[in-house]
């Protein structure tokens, strides 16, 4: 009962194995109201609106009927495979979680809040966890890049001819 989570998003991958092409459907949590939580269909640097009850037809693959109606009123259905599946599927949590100590009375503190409220404790964004890191990686990006460009190389390769002739 402490499990409740509701769709966020889906990565799709339309194609096959050797091949193809990836898409997302997600939901624009920004609305503080669920019941205005809208869907959107990002695809490459398009970006349309998606109605989450298609997620099922979009995501699941398998054959697809489509069918044409002519002019004459004769109605055509062609069966065809669904190349686009769900390759990742994000979910949040709703329901929050409450643990309750195994005795409260000795939780509480004077002014009546929890030590977990007295804690104060700090949320992360990951960004500051893994900044150092980016920066190492990308100053060491930058120097093999100039340490090892051709030219480079070569104004190398004669100054250390030049060296050796003095």
């Amino acid at each position: 009962e402490d499990y409740e989570y509701q769709l966020a998003g889906v990565l799709v991958h339309a194609g096959v194995a050797q091949g193809g092409h990836y898409y997302s459907f997600i939901k624009d949590r920004s609305s503080e109201s669920p019941k205005n939580h809208k869907w959107y269909r990002f695809d490459d640097e398009d970006v349309t609106p998606f109605d989450p009850s298609q997620i099922e037809v979009e995501c699941f693959g398998g054959k697809v009927k489509k069918e044409s109606k002519w002019p004459n009123g004769q109605v055509h259905t062609v069966e065809s495979e669904q190349f686009a599946n769900a390759l990742m599927v994000f979910y949040e949590k709703v329901k929050p979680v409450v643990r309750p100590s195994e005795d409260e009375d000795d939780e509480k503190s004077n002014d009546g809040s929890t030590k977990m409220e007295d804690a104060n404790l700090s949320k992360s964004t990951g960004f500051d966890t893994f900044k150092p890191d980016v920066h190492r990686s990308n100053a060491t990006h930058k120097w093999q890049t100039f340490l090892f460009d051709a030219e480079f190389q070569t104004f190398l390769k004669g100054l250390l001819g030049l060296c050796r002739l003095s």
